[in-house]
């Protein structure tokens, strides 16, 4: 993979959602966590804690990074509890950072998504928001574009985020949301 072409396309969708960017300097405590909810009942969720055993639908694609220290928009005041990073091909790779926040945080920087082009629906009990963009590159001195695509899960306190170069990030960000929601 075309590390740097890569890069510098994520950080160009990156730079989209800075006003989503929140404190994530302290890493969430993982397993199975109560969030509770402005509307009232304890969810528990299983947060994910190894890169490796995550997403099936990355099957083949080698795991580049873990690292809680991924840049991330998230709602204010949020914690990572995991971030990987998977390489394959030219320029195709995959970023997941899973981070939890206050409910009130993650329904507030869901709701803004849309203003920053997102589409947003309700999904697996959650809202479900992704914006796609193709994104100018120069690879081997050759101008083309690659496919990018973010992808926001949020429900109770925890935001999954998925961004992907050449490859659909969907099915993956839906599956950690099962995963952590059961």
């Amino acid at each position: 993979m075309r590390r740097g072409a890569t890069a510098a396309a994520s950080v160009g969708l990156l730079v989209m959602l800075v006003g989503c960017q929140g404190d994530a300097d302290e890493p969430a405590s993982p397993g199975a966590e109560p969030q509770t909810t402005a509307a009232g009942p304890t969810v528990p969720v299983n947060l994910p804690t190894d890169c490796a055993a995550v997403g099936s639908a990355l099957a083949g694609v080698e795991l580049y990074d873990e690292s809680a220290d991924l840049v991330q928009p998230a709602p204010s005041g949020a914690s990572v509890a995991l971030g990987c990073e998977w390489a394959g091909g030219e320029v195709a790779g995959v970023t997941l950072v899973v981070s939890t926040a206050s409910p009130e945080a993650v329904s507030d920087a869901a709701g803004g998504l849309a203003d920053l082009g997102f589409t947003c629906d309700a999904d697996l009990g959650g809202q479900l928001c992704i914006v796609t963009e193709d994104a100018p590159v120069s690879l081997d001195g050759i101008d083309t574009t690659i496919a990018l695509q973010e992808i926001v899960f949020a429900r109770n306190g925890v935001w999954v985020y998925v961004a992907t170069a050449e490859t659909d990030g969907q099915a993956l960000a839906r599956e950690v949301a099962a995963e952590i929601f059961g």
